[in-house]
């Protein structure tokens, strides 16, 4: 019989978008590429969701990458929003000085 190792925080829901990068990165340690993926397909799911994303992308791969989230115990339900604060810039043009 096959005894498998697990820590108490491989068996929480993970949520936060840098646990999910760890998560994956953690599993797929030797496989970069397919981590890189798997992240950016998470991304894509929370930001456009799951019907959208469905229809852009074969349904095999679709499911496929749904499985592997849901067995690393990735939180897909799309309850929580993704928030990129300080991402973006505030400026207006006419409160500078003009260089000339």
């Amino acid at each position: 019989m096959k005894l498998l190792k697990y820590f108490d925080s491989d068996l929480e829901l993970v949520r936060k978008k840098e646990d999910v990068e760890r998560r994956i990165a953690t599993y797929y340690a030797n496989k970069q590429r397919k981590s890189l993926t798997l992240y950016n397909f998470y991304l894509a799911l929370m930001i456009e969701g799951k019907t959208s994303l469905q229809k852009k992308m074969s349904s095999t791969t679709f499911y496929r990458n749904m499985q592997i989230l849901k067995e690393l115990h990735i939180d897909t339900s799309q309850k929580y929003t993704l928030v990129d604060e300080g991402s973006a810039v505030e400026f207006n043009p006419f409160e500078w000085k003009e260089v000339v």
